[in-house]
């Protein structure tokens, strides 16, 4: 259940872990301009409200070897429920499934270590369309 009102305290609190989501307590405090005890008091309330819903880390997935992302639309030529589970199996991977729009049954934001690995899961899902040409070019700073 969310609160029905956050004051000026909690949208900075809210701005610095987004910021940084592991900052100490006491120096988060610090920034906001309260002690620590309410400080914390505070952050256990927003995530217990929902307003935190965790907190992540960010890779690199250069470093990590995908030199490729793409933004995929997709559509299924078969909505039998045996498809549709395969379907939901292969994109539980994905950096960011989205139901998709118009005619498109899913949105997906994949990494892939180079395009032909790309096509090749694409091609992986037999109910899958065709996938499209468009495949990304290298990132600019895929050399560096």
């Amino acid at each position: 259940m969310k609160r029905s009102k956050l004051d000026e305290i909690d949208l900075h609190i809210l701005r610095e872990l987004q910021d940084d989501g592991r900052i100490t307590n006491v120096e988060l405090a610090t920034r906001v301009g309260i002690s620590p005890p309410p400080c914390l008091r505070r952050v256990r309330a927003l995530e217990n409200a929902g307003y935190i819903k965790g907190y992540h880390a960010e890779l690199d997935g250069h470093g990590l070897g995908f030199d490729v992302t793409v933004f995929a639309m997709v559509g299924l030529h078969s909505q039998a429920e045996a498809d549709l589970k395969a379907f939901e199996q292969m994109v539980a991977n994905c950096v960011s499934p989205a139901p998709g729009a118009a005619r498109f049954s899913a949105a997906v934001l994949q990494p892939a270590r180079d395009a032909p690995v790309l096509k090749g899961m694409a091609a992986a899902f037999p109910s899958a369309s065709e996938p499209s040409e468009n495949l990304p070019r290298q990132p600019e700073n895929a050399s560096e």
